[in-house]
């Protein structure tokens, strides 16, 4: 026989029947309908072993994410309440407060497991965050560390190009020579108008190709982006200006000296001071110079000393005189005016392309020779005097090697190179040219150095690896 265990209400309605229990209702549909009994509802199936406390506290917790409307109107008008009534004398409150302690213990339950995860979350949080910080020390660390790679491989370039542009004005020294060794060679001034002008010729394949190459490179960049990093074209003018007045005043200054000075020896030691000169006029406009490149600067200027002395005379008789003459003073500013001039090319070196500024200064270079040549033409009373043999082709090979290779080439390579070299650096290793001159003279001529020039090459390369030192 089958019992049945019933319970009634007020009215003798069934409120609950253990062998046949109602439906399960979730949360949220007994809150959709309005139904403010849905804790007795959720905690009576409790009762009877229909739902874990694990159950009731989840559907709690969803009923605060999730609120399901069945029509529009929910949320314009209020939901009225409903009064449950329940008849006296019966267990449900109760059984739902007995029940509710069960309900506590649930949620205690799962607050332990809700803080044990919290925890388990805040230590991979902890671990994560560390490992993020050694992650950026380390990526920091190897970002120091590949600036001071790039830093240490334009240096390594921009030295590699100076030493390049040295050799190139040691074989001008050479082909001046040789030109020199042909009959009626050509004047300082019609010399210096001739290579001007080739040298200017010379730079037309360059510009075409640096102008193919910018097109190429506006066309991936934005014009603002382009308009910041081209300086305007009148600043290209007066900067290339400058450096032509500096280049014309070193050359010019000089040979207006040595035409004052009676000792060779001298002359070439005051036009090679340039070499003390740069640091010091780097210094007077607030630059800082390395200690390392003043040792550099001095002991290349020893070096040049004993090379200057080498052709006759003591070193002492170089640089000590009963008088400091005009000439000196002429050779001087002359060696000052290519301080300058390397200072200026170190400072403006990364502002503009080296093809346009070169070629310009170049150009207007030229044009200054040319008036020089036509004021000496008018003087001497016909510019035919000024090289009798103009007619000669090997003069002309050998004048136009001179205006390409330690002309044309030289000028964007060395702008190249002063983008990565301090100008007192650049002006050390500059002063290897009487070094590969002695060695271009050996193997080309059939010359040989003394015991003297041997040690002030050696000192001047001494010089260059010490100013070099990072």
């Amino acid at each position: 026989m089958t019992t049945r265990n019933k319970t009634h209400d007020a009215n003798g309605g069934v409120v609950h029947d253990n062998n046949n229990p109602p439906a399960l209702t979730t949360y949220n549909q007994c809150k959709a309908t309005g139904d403010e009994n849905v804790e007795g509802k959720m905690v009576t199936n409790n009762l009877n072993g229909q739902l874990s406390a694990e159950t009731v506290e989840n559907a709690r917790s969803s009923s605060t994410n999730e609120s399901p409307k069945l029509n529009p109107t929910d949320d314009k008008e209020p939901q009225k309440k409903r009064k449950v009534e329940v008849a006296p004398g019966k267990e449900l409150m109760p059984k739902a407060t007995e029940e509710s302690g069960s309900g506590d213990s649930g949620d205690n339950a799962s607050s332990k497991t809700t803080k044990k995860k919290k925890d388990m979350f805040s230590s991979k949080v902890l671990s994560s965050s560390s490992s993020s910080s050694s992650l950026q020390q380390s990526s920091s660390t190897y970002s120091e560390n590949d600036n001071n790679g790039v830093k240490n491989n334009s240096s390594f370039k921009g030295r590699a190009l100076l030493v390049f542009v040295s050799v190139l004005y040691a074989t001008l020294t050479i082909a001046l020579r040789a030109l020199y060794n042909l009959p009626n060679p050509p004047s300082a001034s019609a010399l210096s108008a001739s290579r001007g002008w080739i040298a200017s010729f010379s730079f037309i394949p360059f510009l075409l190709s640096s102008s193919a190459k910018n097109k190429s490179n506006d066309s991936d960049k934005d014009k603002t982006t382009a308009a910041i990093e081209t300086p305007p074209p009148k600043n290209v003018w007066i900067t290339a200006f400058e450096l032509a007045l500096y280049n014309l005043g070193a050359q010019g200054l000089i040979n207006i000296g040595l035409l004052k000075i009676s000792s060779s020896a001298r002359a070439s030691f005051l036009t090679q001071t340039s070499v003390i000169l740069t640091p010091l006029l780097s210094i007077f406009f607030g630059d800082v110079v390395k200690s390392t490149v003043w040792s550099g600067c001095i002991a290349a200027l020893v070096g040049l000393l004993l090379l200057s002395s080498s052709g006759g005379g003591a070193a002492a008789d170089v640089v000590a005189s009963t008088s400091f003459g005009e000439g000196d003073i002429f050779v001087l500013s002359g060696a000052l005016c290519w301080s300058i001039y390397l200072y200026r090319t170190s400072k403006v070196g990364s502002k503009y392309n080296e093809v346009q500024l070169q070629s310009i200064k170049t150009f207007l270079l030229a044009i200054l020779y040319t008036i020089w040549f036509l004021f000496a033409s008018f003087s001497g009373g016909s510019y035919i005097n000024l090289w009798m043999g103009w007619k000669n082709i090997t003069a002309w090979m050998i004048l136009a090697y001179s205006a390409i290779g330690p002309g044309t080439i030289a000028d964007i390579v060395q702008q190249q190179g002063q983008r990565f070299v301090s100008a007192s650096e650049a002006n050390v290793i500059l002063s290897l040219e009487p070094v590969f001159t002695a060695l271009l003279a050996m193997l080309m001529l059939g010359e040989f150095t003394s015991l003297r020039e041997n040690v002030g090459g050696a000192l001047i390369f001494l010089g260059a690896l010490l100013a070099s030192r990072d």
